[in-house]
């Protein structure tokens, strides 16, 4: 009578033993959600339309672009190809390149725009883009890569903000974009940024004096305040890491 018993209230035990495991696991992924909103407002990412691939291989128009991270330690690598950046995996202060071509090692300072954000149980995943064209070995173009960065369970279930934003901030921390660089015009005028921030025409006059003057005042090509950062559309680079 009593093992009877028992076998009917075993479907009910387990019945609420998978019941509870499933809220726990939905309640870890809301969680997670909200953790990867937080992270994709932090980083304001930026958005890239499709790739067209084949034979140029080329990452597609920019559609919004957000903000800067800045390499803080070395050890970071990048690649021109679309499917083969590295994905890193950083433990603390260590990093190892899991897979994918290291084109380039970044070096302290490099800037980067951040364009995917995943959260898993133990691990926060950046998806970044070099801000400016780099030359490698292979070619010319911006660099792709992959930061994992892994971290105690109990920070990411508990959306343990200030213990993630130290870890990830020890490797890329958010900036304000560099200053765009002058392109020279078509006409041959070479053009450089000035010590304020402006780009300046270097023409001479018949007098052999610049026009501008040494204080970039009347020969400004750009008037103050109105230079802009790089857009991603006006850089070259190949292919977006999935």
């Amino acid at each position: 009578m009593i093992l009877r018993s028992a076998l009917k209230i075993l479907p009910l035990v387990f019945a609420l033993a998978a019941a509870s495991s499933a809220q726990k696991q939905g309640s870890g992924a809301s969680l997670r959600a909200e953790l990867a909103q937080i992270l994709q407002q932090r980083y304001r990412l930026t958005s890239i339309g499709p790739s067209f691939l084949g034979l140029k291989g080329r990452a597609g128009p920019t559609r919004q672009v957000g903000g800067v991270v800045e390499a803080r330690r070395t050890g970071l690598y990048g690649s021109l190809e679309q499917n083969g950046c590295p994905a890193m995996n950083v433990r603390g202060e260590s990093v190892e390149v899991a897979r994918g071509n290291k084109d380039m090692a970044f070096a302290v300072g490099e800037q980067f725009y951040v364009h995917s954000v995943y959260v898993g149980q133990d691990v926060i995943t950046l998806g970044v883009l070099t801000t400016r064209s780099i030359a490698t070995s292979r070619g010319t173009g911006r660099l792709w890569a992959v930061a994992n960065f892994f971290l105690p369970a109990e920070s990411i279930s508990n959306a343990d903000i200030g213990a993630i934003f130290s870890v990830l901030d020890q490797w890329l921390l958010p900036v304000m974009p560099r200053a765009a660089v002058a392109v020279a015009s078509a006409r041959g005028t070479a053009s450089a940024p000035c010590a304020r921030g402006r780009a300046c025409s270097s023409r001479r006059s018949s007098s052999g004096d610049d026009e501008g003057g040494s204080s970039c005042g009347a020969g400004c090509a750009t008037a103050r305040g109105q230079l802009r950062p790089a857009r991603l559309a006006d850089l070259r680079g190949h292919g977006g890491c999935a």
